[in-house]
């Protein structure tokens, strides 16, 4: 586990982590529902959730 690339991979995956609670702290209505209307499921535009969903209508 103490190789170049085990702790290169650690140390990107700790960085993603910390830019995502990051971006979370800074910007917390880009992540709410409540705040983002594209968040939505009636505002979704991805032909594979709005198949999804549309079985759950029925």
């Amino acid at each position: 586990m103490g190789g170049f690339y085990a702790l290169s991979l650690v140390i990107m995956a700790l960085a993603a982590w910390l830019v995502w609670e990051l971006c979370i702290m800074i910007y917390p209505e880009r992540f709410c529902e409540m705040t983002n209307a594209a968040l939505k499921c009636s505002e979704c535009t991805d032909k594979l959730c709005t198949q999804y969903c549309q079985k759950l209508k029925r």
